[in-house]
């Protein structure tokens, strides 16, 4: 007599683009072990929809409006320890895996990865597979100097959010946003945040011209 079918790996959606959270959704629906039981389309919305439906794995993007992908990342894990995040992004530089990993992801995929590489990847996150860790390139660069909230700063001036909007975007005071702007310029040796940006694009932080939501 066969034993009771294993319960299927339950996965929460975030992006804030409604046609990647329908794609990503098609994907997963192609595995019979895998089941999407809830979207969100920010981090805000992705804490409440976790701590609601209690997923076995949430799927995060890494850029979306109001509260991003590492500070959503860094609460919800604080907030569901059980609860497993695979990070999706167009931004793949070197630093922001470690990033990632750092406030609790446990894995990070590149948008353009196959489907067939995102079923594995949830599976094996679902399993407490830390893969990310094996993903590091060893490559040191300038943005490696920063820490996880400065890195936040950095995406913030990327999408050309001034002090108020970032300050607002990261629950911090417009005071705090300037002081962080200040330790970025010191430790990446640039004078401005157009220099900061410049610096990100030629890293591959950002693609210059990339649209917010990447």
């Amino acid at each position: 007599m066969s034993g009771r079918a294993a319960e299927p790996i339950r996965v929460l959606v975030v992006d804030d683009h409604r046609l990647v959270r329908a794609g990503l959704s098609e994907i997963i629906a192609r595995a019979e072990d895998i089941v999407v039981v809830g979207e969100a389309a920010d981090g805000e919305a992705a804490l409440h929809q976790a701590k609601a439906l209690r997923p076995d794995v949430v799927l995060m993007d890494l850029q979306m409006p109001g509260m991003d992908g590492l500070e959503a990342t860094r609460r919800l894990t604080r907030a569901l320890p059980g609860v497993h995040v695979l990070v999706l992004s167009a931004l793949d530089a070197a630093p922001i895996p470690a990033r990632l990993m750092a406030v609790g992801a446990e894995d990070f995929l590149h948008k353009n990865a196959a489907p067939e590489e995102v079923i594995t990847a949830i599976r094996e996150v679902a399993r407490g597979c830390r893969r990310a860790a094996a993903k590091s390139t060893g490559v040191e660069d300038i943005f490696s100097r920063l820490s996880v909230r400065e890195l936040e700063v950095v995406l913030c001036l990327t999408e050309g959010l001034g002090t108020m909007a970032t300050a607002e975007r990261l629950c911090l005071s417009p005071q705090s946003v300037s002081t962080y702007r200040q330790r970025i310029y010191a430790k990446l040796g640039v004078d401005n945040e157009i220099e900061v940006v410049k610096a990100a694009a030629r890293h591959g932080i950002v693609a210059l011209g990339l649209l917010r939501g990447a």
